[in-house]
């Protein structure tokens, strides 16, 4: 089913014909701080600043698409492979497709999110595949995955003071429709607040 009409993700598409200057990091980035860049680039470039996007639904429509088609995102909840997320295919003559393998919402919103990455950043020619591997390219659609669900310039506003506890961390995973390990990262890594444990 990878195989959809060319309309599918046509706002996708558009972003990165457009805004491929922009989404291009400039050279030495390490690679989590290179998906940061692209993630923070895309969110201006769509007027999100520090809002969250509810759903996953809500998520695809941003980028033109829809799961009522079928065609564009097909999740599969159980598969053997269980270290690949999801498979991105996007030929050129046609706009990208997604087949998601997670079980979880949060988790299925988290590897569509790396699937966009790759299709804003790469130049393949049949498929990409998102897995749990430790390449560089892994660890930045991780990061803009992360900062594109997340940003840390909302979190920055959520959060109440110097120190977060667990609580209010899984509020915020709720709020933002991600996991909690995803909102400590993003807390961690952008120096947000003191995680008390």
């Amino acid at each position: 089913r990878l195989d959809a009409t060319p309309e599918g993700f046509h706002k996708l598409v558009h972003l990165r014909e457009e805004h491929e200057s922009a989404l291009t990091p400039r050279a030495g980035l390490r690679p989590w701080d290179r998906g940061y860049h692209v993630a923070r680039q895309l969110r201006r470039a769509l007027n999100l600043h520090g809002e969250a996007v509810v759903g996953m639904d809500g998520l695809i429509e941003i980028f033109g698409a829809s799961m009522q088609s079928g065609h564009e995102v097909v999740v599969i909840a159980q598969t053997s492979a269980r270290y690949i997320n999801a498979i991105v295919s996007a030929p050129v003559n046609r706009g990208p497709r997604f087949l998601i393998s997670r079980n979880r919402e949060e988790s299925k919103r988290f590897a569509f999110c790396r699937g966009v990455h790759d299709v804003l950043t790469g130049a393949f020619s049949e498929y990409e595949i998102v897995s749990e591997s430790h390449a560089n390219k892994q660890k930045q659609n991780r990061a803009f995955a992360a900062e594109f669900l997340a940003p840390a310039e909302g979190l920055r506003r959520d959060i109440s003071s110097t120190s977060i506890d667990d609580e209010e961390i899984e509020e915020l995973a709720e709020r933002y429709g991600v996991s909690s390990f995803v909102i400590e990262n993003q807390i961690s890594n952008h120096d947000l607040a003191q995680i008390l444990r």
